[in-house]
């Protein structure tokens, strides 16, 4: 009953601010409020009951304020299921025949005794959503050990007697070493970069999957997302996961007495007994990439999915990415098995299914129609999307993989993913063109240009979906970011028909579609000699929208009246924005100052030159330069100048 009740308050609260606080309240004459007996029910002799007040306390609390979340009752969740994820395993459950939970065992949480594996994989998950997307409460775990304890776990699982690869041993020699190339590598970058075989000698599904048993294969999805979110934002604890040295020191899961061991646990595919953390691998392997590898080969979607969503992690590390993710096989294995496959065929589409991560002891799902095409690999939507996320940090221009890519039929596959009907796909795959095109080559802007076709990408500039034509105006930026990539796109598309598109995202109530529009109009602006900069004056919608723009990105970013509430604020989509917005108005004042100043733009100007001389300005960013205030500032003192010299 309790435990019912539990999960009762849990889903009442998820996400729901106002049920949070009213349990997170004292209740009168000062009695302990609803939290707090939650909490105090961690400590109960039943492990389920543990777990379910941990979840109960975890949704209370992520649903909470920022300003009202209690530190303390943060470690309190995070202290039990760490325990619990490091607690001796039963070699019961070992053998992959769970059997039912009395939930009465004879200790508490400091001494739990044999914990099943569902009860860990349910551990797993409570840490993940009280965690995820939260950079500060991640960090908070990663000190307190968990991120060790996870890596303890999901290394003491078995992995197939011969491990999935699309290397031979030959190809896995470390950068720089050998004598010469063999046909399958190409140097990237200073590195040897591995580069697959053809498609028809790589075996199939069926010869490459093992098989384990479902209570197994969901701990190690568990424990694979879980990693993957602790890791989504500090470089530190990327790091820590190619370098064990760097991780605390962990209790190993298996640590059981060996003499409790049945004898059908000795063979390459269980557990082995062992006292004492694993050595890292001799060979200068990190211990989690041969778990990550067999990982993205399992049978069970849901492994594959947190498989990716680990190496997308550790590829957001530059370090990482252009050694660990290249030297492993990781970059490429994700892209050939969770996103190329093999040539696409005619086929039913793929039946729908909704079973997505659930509360506690979830796995992946996905499906959907694709347009009549299934490629052979991967068909699970959701690993497909996971699979994309990995290539879009794949294809960075720092990253020794994005020529290999390239050749390998990158641009091909992005096309046929555009074509999708799940939104979520598409804008992956615009997201993988648009770090594509940064930074790039003209040939390479037109090749791919060449095969997405104009009008697709003008086409999602009217989507619905925000996302979507966000993206899309974040390709057009990338396009246009030097004056031979303006020439281009000019020369395809007619004038008009993107000012039009950029007046209108101007308008637009989304923060990020604002900022990429005035990005990509800054862009076009640049050159005050062209004659589009002309065009761009005379068009009958851009001034007026870009004075809107500009108005409600000042008012947003002076708002706040405290410096805490301003520094945060200043690093918003709308507040971002600032820049290149000032940055087209100074660039139009050189030619055309009195349409600037009829348009009635000096006030704006003079409040943004107003609000940075209070001091608060940001570092610079990563958003073209333009998260410094102060630079802003003068960028606005610039422009008011022209206006009132009457331009250049």
């Amino acid at each position: 009953l309790q435990e019912a009740a539990l999960s009762a308050l849990g889903a009442l609260a998820k996400e729901s601010p106002d049920v949070a606080s009213a349990l997170a309240r004292p209740g009168i004459e000062r009695e302990a409020s609803p939290l707090t007996n939650i909490l105090n029910l961690t400590k109960s002799r039943s492990p389920d009951c543990q777990l379910a007040a941990c979840l109960c306390a975890a949704h209370v609390l992520r649903a909470l304020p920022r300003h009202q979340q209690d530190e303390h009752s943060t470690r309190i969740v995070m202290n039990t299921v760490n325990r619990m994820i490091a607690s001796p395993l039963s070699p019961t459950e070992d053998l992959g025949t769970p059997h039912a939970s009395t939930g009465t065992s004879s200790s508490h949480l400091g001494n739990l005794g044999q914990v099943t594996l569902v009860q860990r994989t349910r551990a797993c998950f409570v840490l993940y959503h009280l965690v995820a997307d939260d950079s500060s409460l991640c960090q908070a775990a990663f000190e307190r050990g968990c991120l060790a304890q996870l890596v303890g776990l999901v290394t003491a699982l078995p992995l197939p007697p011969t491990p999935p690869s699309l290397v031979s041993e030959a190809e896995l020699l470390p950068p720089g070493t050998g004598n010469g190339q063999s046909s399958n590598t190409a140097r990237a970058g200073g590195s040897r970069v591995y580069i697959p075989p053809p498609e028809d000698e790589m075996k199939t599904d069926d010869e490459e999957e093992w098989c384990e048993p479902d209570a197994r294969a969901l701990l190690r999805e568990a424990a694979l997302t879980t990693i993957a979110a602790l890791s989504l934002f500090d470089n530190d604890v990327r790091r820590s996961l190619t370098e064990p040295n760097l991780l605390p020191s962990y209790h190993h899961p298996s640590s059981f007495p060996a003499a409790s061991i049945p004898s059908t646990l000795t063979n390459s595919n269980s557990f082995s007994p062992s006292p004492s953390p694993p050595v890292p691998s001799t060979s200068g392997t990190p211990p989690l990439v041969p778990v990550l590898r067999a990982g993205l080969a399992h049978p069970s979607p849901g492994v594959r999915y947190a498989a990716c969503q680990c190496v997308r992690a550790m590829s957001r590390a530059v370090a990482v990415l252009r050694t660990n993710i290249v030297d492993s096989e990781l970059g490429m294995g994700v892209w050939r098995r969770c996103v190329k496959g093999k040539s696409p065929r005619k086929s039913p589409a793929s039946p729908t299914s909704d079973t997505f991560m659930a509360e506690d002891v979830g796995s992946a799902g996905g499906g959907g129609d694709s347009g009549g095409k299934e490629w052979e690999g991967e068909k699970d939507k959701r690993v497909l999307g996971a699979g994309l996320a990995v290539v879009c940090n794949l294809v960075n221009n720092f990253s020794p993989l994005r020529a290999v890519l390239l050749e390998d039929g990158l641009v091909e596959r992005l096309v046929e993913i555009l074509g999708y009907d799940e939104p979520a796909l598409r804008v992956n795959a615009l997201w993988a063109l648009k770090n594509l095109l940064y930074r790039s080559e003209l040939d390479l802007k037109k090749r791919i240009m060449k095969e997405v076709g104009w009008s697709r990408i003008l086409g999602f500039l009217e989507e619905p979906d925000m996302e979507i034509k966000e993206q899309a105006l974040n390709v057009l930026k990338n396009l246009t970011e030097d004056e031979f990539g303006v020439e281009f796109v000019t020369n395809e598309v007619v004038d008009d028909v993107i000012l039009n598109h950029i007046a209108n995202a101007l308008r637009s109530a989304n923060d990020d579609i604002i900022l990429q529009a005035a990005s990509l109009l800054a862009n076009l602006a640049n050159d005050v000699e062209a004659p589009l900069q002309g065009r761009i004056l005379s068009h009958p919608q851009i001034l007026p929208a870009l004075h809107a723009a500009l108005v409600a990105a000042t008012i947003t970013a002076s708002s706040p009246s405290s410096a805490t509430a301003h520094a945060h604020h200043s690093h918003t989509p709308r507040t971002q924005a600032r820049g290149p917005l000032v940055s087209c108005v100074a660039q139009l004042a050189v030619r055309g100052a009195a349409q600037i100043q009829a348009a009635g733009f000096e006030g704006a100007l003079r409040h943004v030159c107003e609000w940075a001389g209070g001091g608060l300005g940001g570092g610079r960013g990563a958003n073209g330069g333009w998260d410094d205030d102060r630079q802003v500032a003068e960028k606005a003192k610039e422009a008011l100048r022209l206006i009132q010299g009457g331009g250049s």
